[in-house]
């Protein structure tokens, strides 16, 4: 049943008395929220039965013109994209909230080495799921590349001459320390390797997707009696995409890892400039020039 037009109190009338609900999304700003910025709000549904709470719904201030937010997850809350130019004294925005039909224009499609995203008919990024080399050299999984723009270009690079084990956006570390002795490392891809073990795609829908990963991290230098891999953390990654704006997409990663054995440690690189972590190998331009107050450098 479509209930594009239809209030979420008439569409959920039996569940609602009638008068007793006024469906709406409440939302918070912040006083010192841009005013003109086209960015991510998320806000409270209210006056509808929780059973009842639909995936989109369509959002309006007076005579504004709707807005789509969408649902996070399994809670009350719903995510939207917009600027929000007023600040109420009470900090609350008030929409009127009505269903809406469900429009998946941000999916998740698999393939035979990983899943790519796309928002409606243009790729905004693929994740590698089954481990890749150069010629046997710099085994790798576990990241994103290609990342395009909003045009269409490729944003970042993997296998990149100067630096084969740089890899798109990934998140890595030189060391990685198990019950006291190195277990590989993580950001050079020596005696280490990502396993991905499970991917649950959670939301698609007309404001964002969302994947969740369960990755292993192994190392050679960690196996049981038949020399298969013990993992000794399990990385959790939930990686969404929201719909692009026309001057920007926002993508949030958020990454948990939880020990596998008694003593874990990581680091970064073990000398002064200490690097890791969450990184991205941008594409250079031709024409990039390095200046400062004097000189071209």
């Amino acid at each position: 049943m479509l209930l594009a037009t239809l209030p979420l109190s008439h569409a959920f009338a039996e569940d609602c008395p009638a008068g007793q609900c006024q469906p709406s999304l409440i939302v918070d700003v912040a006083a010192d929220a841009p005013k003109t910025l086209n960015t991510l709000w998320v806000g409270q549904l209210k006056g509808v039965p929780k059973k009842s709470y639909p995936t989109a719904i369509k959002i309006q201030r007076g005579d504004a013109a709707s807005l789509t937010a969408q649902r996070i997850g399994k809670s009350e809350w719903y995510a939207f994209q917009s600027s929000v130019d007023q600040r109420p004294k009470d900090g609350k925005l008030i929409f009127e909230a009505t269903n809406t039909s469900i429009n998946a224009k941000v999916s998740v499609t698999p393939t035979d080495s990983g899943f790519s995203i796309h928002d409606g008919e243009r790729k905004v990024l693929f994740y590698q799921v089954k481990p890749k080399s150069l010629d046997g050299k710099s085994l790798r999984a576990n990241y994103v590349h290609p990342l395009y723009d909003l045009d269409g270009s490729v944003l970042t690079q993997d296998f990149p001459s100067d630096h084969i084990h740089h890899r798109g956006v990934f998140w890595a570390w030189h060391q990685l320390i198990v019950d006291g002795e190195k277990t590989g490392d993580s950001w050079d891809t020596s005696e280490y390797l990502s396993v991905v073990k499970q991917i649950d795609v959670l939301d698609q829908g007309p404001v964002f997707a969302t994947v969740q990963l369960k990755v292993h991290w192994t190392s050679a230098k960690r196996t049981d009696k038949s020399g298969a891999a013990i993992p000794f953390v399990q990385e959790t990654t939930t990686m969404r995409v929201y719909s692009a704006t026309a001057d920007r997409q926002l993508i949030d990663f958020t990454i948990k890892l939880r020990p596998l054995a008694d003593d874990v440690r990581i680091g970064g690189a073990d000398n002064v400039k200490e690097y890791g972590g969450f990184t991205v190998r941008v594409k250079p331009t031709k024409d990039i020039k390095l200046v400062d107050e004097t000189a071209v450098l």
